[in-house]
């Protein structure tokens, strides 16, 4: 197993972790390094934020005395969510971590045969609504291996009426695919789709747009809507004839790839800017001219992730 550790400052120590099942071995570990020292854990909210507001609480009540010296602060998708947290009196701070996708591997290629109508990057889960897609024609398909649903995934794949790429097989397994392959099947598809009801902000969501695609959505709780604008957006009902309507105007308008990129990135700034100050007051100097006119400190990687393998 892995848990997500990437850290962020060295004095004081400032780590990015996970709000997920791994929260509790990321605290361990954390406690450890810091040796009793003042740590601060930058947890990055992986779902809808209210979804686990009242056990994060809990786990900060309880590490206030298992573990004094660690000091939690929740990265929030959306400003609603910054309040929720903050009312709940727990310290947080609103910083999509889309906003933290490494903008040098996610550009558009002008030159890129485009093999696929639309390209939907989920896991194949039941709550990414694969089914939503199945009247899309050619499809492609990236998903990971976490958690794969085999009876969902199989299901899924059979309804498909037109799909042209997939790294996954019943009976190979998942087919992982390095940051650049993604990228490579995104520059070579016309849209992208993001078709959950609720979830995080989605990581792919923002991938799509800064490789310059535009994205087709249903409704959703989560953040992902923070950097969406109906300029490249189409906001459509969750059902296969609504998604494969809207790909179909979206191909027809005939979008910027670098006008999506560019509103996309711009938009990143606010959230990355959250960030450097907080880390610049934990650091007491200014961490600005470090950052450059990107905002990307040279400790930031993609995603803020750095995964450690556990001991056991």
């Amino acid at each position: 197993m892995y848990f997500l550790l990437h850290v962020l400052l060295r004095d004081p120590l400032v780590v990015v972790v996970n709000s997920g099942d791994d929260l509790l071995t990321s605290v361990e570990r954390v406690s450890n390094m810091a040796e009793g020292s003042i740590v601060h854990l930058f947890v990055r909210l992986q779902w809808h934020g209210s979804v686990s507001l009242d056990r994060l609480a809990r786990l900060v009540a309880q590490a206030a005395s298992s573990h004094p010296n660690l000091r939690f602060t929740f990265m929030t998708a959306t400003s609603q969510d910054d309040i929720l947290y903050r009312n709940k009196g727990l310290d947080s701070i609103w910083c999509n971590h889309n906003a933290f996708l490494d903008a040098r591997i996610y550009t558009p290629d002008l030159n890129a045969e485009k093999l696929y109508d639309a390209v939907y990057v989920a896991r194949l889960v039941q709550f990414k609504r694969h089914q939503l897609a199945v009247e899309i024609p050619r499809l492609a398909v990236i998903t990971e291996d976490f958690k794969v649903e085999p009876d969902y995934a199989s299901t899924c794949l059979a309804a498909y009426h037109d799909l042209r790429f997939v790294n996954y097989d019943p009976e190979l397994g998942c087919r992982r695919l390095t940051p650049e392959q993604v990228r490579s099947v995104l520059t070579q598809s016309r849209c992208g789709l993001a078709l959950s009801e609720v979830e995080g902000a989605m990581f792919a969501s923002a991938e799509y747009l800064l490789t310059g695609l535009p994205v087709v959505t249903t409704p959703s709780k989560g953040g992902r809507h923070i950097f969406f604008h109906p300029d490249y957006v189409e906001l459509v009902e969750a059902t296969p004839e609504s998604v494969a309507s809207g790909v179909a105007r979206l191909i027809a308008r005939n979008i910027d790839p670098e006008m999506i990129r560019s509103r996309t990135y711009k938009l990143f700034m606010e959230h990355r800017s959250r960030l450097i100050m907080r880390l610049s007051g934990l650091a007491q100097k200014d961490l600005f001219a470090q950052a450059g006119p990107n905002l990307w400190l040279p400790q930031f990687v993609n995603k803020l992730e750095t995964w450690v393998k556990t001991e056991s």
